[in-house]
């Protein structure tokens, strides 16, 4: 295990994939589970048409006109005996994942966020990036998930798409 390198004054702000304040958040039923390769907590997936109960993060094995995603990873995972990493954001392949598809979440900004700015998911990764309403952004599509609290690359951020 690493040794701690830093000790901050005040707590962090949150962690990518979680919940943000206490609105509800609406989650995708029947619970999914991981498709080959794994999900990223935070990311955005899509469902498998092949496997309707898989979620999965790369469109490329759903359809060639890049659906909006289903929804975005929840940082809800339960632990596996023995665990396969140390700590990790990855949801291994087969095992149950929270994806919220209405809600309040809280993720690391990817570039410099200013309120009222779309959430994009790349269709070949999963991961989040902003740009304006009817925009575009390479390789992306657009979701309907809004920037709800500004903030610079790496901080941690408020969307919503309540």
């Amino acid at each position: 295990m690493p040794f701690q390198q830093s000790v901050n004054t005040y707590p962090a702000g949150g962690v990518t994939g979680q919940r943000a304040g206490l609105n509800p958040v609406a989650m995708l039923l029947p619970v999914p589970t991981a498709g080959e390769g794994g999900v990223t907590v935070g990311n955005a997936v899509w469902l498998d048409p092949d496997a309707p109960t898989t979620v999965i993060m790369e469109t490329a094995q759903v359809a060639s006109a890049y659906p909006p995603p289903v929804g975005i990873v929840v940082r809800d995972m339960a632990s596996t005996i023995p665990c396969e990493d140390e700590a990790t954001m990855q949801i291994s392949e087969g095992r149950p994942v929270a994806v919220a598809v209405r809600g309040d979440l809280l993720i690391a900004a990817p570039a410099a966020a200013t309120v009222g700015q779309k959430i994009f998911a790349n269709y070949t990764t999963g991961a989040l990036s902003l740009g304006a309403a009817g925009g575009s952004v390479a390789s992306s599509v657009e979701t309907d998930w809004v920037v709800r609290s500004a903030g610079q690359t790496g901080d941690i951020i408020h969307i919503s798409n309540w």
